[in-house]
């Protein structure tokens, strides 16, 4: 049933003593692939489905305890935002006991979530019984959680216990969790990366960068074809750092794109214009100058760091900036206005422009 959302962010620290207890993680993806239940595993980057998570105490937990599920990697997103008031939407959390009775728990809905859930005991817990959170919980409809689409080493969620009388929660080791992330098979695309600016008849170095569907590195292939138009292809090198090296002299002068060819795959792909002059007097940087309001506390809130003021001021005192961007923001401050009949007019959002140049 769905219920409007209460917006708050948990406050969970760890501290000692330690509380024995272990725990294990799987995820089900929306193929029906399920790994196995452990301690960490390993997910395909991208893929939809359900966390599951299952915390065993080692130790009688008595009645008011709780019982805390924090990730401890910031920039690492088991979900963007945790919920648990709309079953049938993304990142439904639900917690249970073994034998499947809900839990009472509370978890972040904050923007980027960090506490999966806080749940508080209602009975003496005996020790051997298990407590199982789901985070995509699917079985009311719900359309499930995604596995970060960038490949990540190692994200882990971290367990704690909370006695009465005590401030912080009880770290419990062996019950921390762990994922790691890798990229999904197979090759669904090649990044080409070449020089701005070459003289002509200069051999030049262009890199080739396989990636899977959410642009994960793939391991290389020789098995491909580059054509420089008006030039030569003199060598193909592999490189430990999943990126194929080829060397490359264009003849005439111009502006040209490599192009490559992977026939097995059916993928083809092409680099950013090249231009090749013997009197060039500038160099151009390919590339989508953009700006991130990352810290923001929330979506839409403005602060020192997040102004459009922010981009122009930190482009003109970077060593070697030579301009800086127009930055456009848009936020929808502007009241509502309704008239006697009941219909409501909204103002027209006002736009912030800056622009500084040098």
């Amino acid at each position: 049933m769905r219920k409007p959302p209460t917006f708050q962010k948990l406050d969970v620290r760890f501290g000692e003593p330690t509380f024995p207890a272990s725990a294990t993680i799987a995820f089900e993806d929306n193929s029906g692939q399920k790994t196995q239940s452990a301690q960490q595993i390993t997910v395909l980057a991208g893929k939809r489905g359900t966390w599951i998570l299952e915390l065993t105490p080692h130790e009688r937990l008595p009645k008011g305890s709780k019982v805390a599920f924090r990730k401890l990697e910031r920039d690492f997103r088991f979900a963007y935002r945790h919920q648990h008031h709309w079953p049938d939407a993304m990142n439904y959390v639900t917690v249970v006991d073994q034998r499947g009775q809900a839990l009472p728990f509370e978890c972040d809905t904050c923007l980027k979530s960090a506490v999966w859930a806080v749940v508080t005991l209602r009975r003496d817990w005996d020790p051997g019984k298990k407590i199982v959170i789901r985070m995509g919980d699917q079985r009311e409809g719900g359309a499930g959680s995604y596995a970060q689409p960038n490949s990540y080493e190692r994200a882990r969620v971290a367990a704690g216990v909370m006695l009465e009388g005590d401030q912080v929660y009880r770290a419990a080791p062996g019950a921390m969790v762990s994922i790691k992330v890798v990229p999904c098979p197979p090759v669904k695309q090649y990044y080409v990366l070449a020089p701005s600016t070459v003289l002509p008849g200069q051999t030049f170095t262009t890199v080739v960068l396989p990636v899977d569907i959410n642009g994960n590195a793939m391991d290389a292939s020789r098995d491909i074809e580059i054509v420089p138009s008006g030039g030569t292809l003199e060598a193909i090198r592999e490189t430990d750092l999943q990126t194929l090296h080829a060397d490359v002299a264009l003849k005439e002068q111009g502006v040209v794109r490599l192009k490559l060819q992977d026939r097995a795959r059916g993928i083809t792909a092409q680099s950013n214009p090249v231009r090749v002059s013997s009197g060039a007097d500038y160099h151009v940087y390919w590339g989508e100058l953009h700006w991130h309001g990352f810290d923001a506390v929330e979506l839409n809130v403005l602060n020192d760091n997040t102004h459009p003021d922010k981009p122009s001021s930190t482009a003109e005192t970077s060593p070697g900036s030579t301009f800086a961007p127009w930055a456009r923001i848009s936020f929808d401050t502007a009241p509502r206005q309704c008239t006697n009949g009941g219909n409501c007019i909204e103002k027209q959002p006002r736009n912030t422009t800056r622009k500084a140049a040098r």
